[in-house]
């Protein structure tokens, strides 16, 4: 499995809607959300993709707001299954704008 440079990362991370980040070996995302229900529901469309996807991300729930984290763990570092899952993410998002 490949893993991309900083440079590469920064160039992928810039074709990206949301406001992802990278830090160390992960995709970071925070968003928040009107209500604890759309917060819950997002989690559980990102969950379906995941396991779709055979990707699982971090994800800590705080109320309104969620934090997702992405990055694979067999090459202890980010690979295209992680920008894959973030497309998916921002294509979600896209969708409930």
């Amino acid at each position: 499995m490949s893993v991309f440079t900083l440079k590469e990362i920064q160039q992928k991370l810039e074709l990206f809607q949301a406001n992802w980040k990278h830090q160390e070996q992960e995709l970071i995302l925070l968003l928040k959300f009107s209500s604890y229900q759309k917060t819950l529901d997002f989690v559980n469309d990102v969950a379906k993709i995941a396991i779709a996807q055979n990707h699982h991300p971090s994800m800590q729930v705080d109320y309104c707001e969620i934090t997702l984290k992405l990055t694979t763990h067999d090459s202890g570092a980010l690979s295209q299954k992680d920008f894959t899952l973030a497309k998916a993410i921002d294509d979600l998002l896209l969708q409930r704008s």
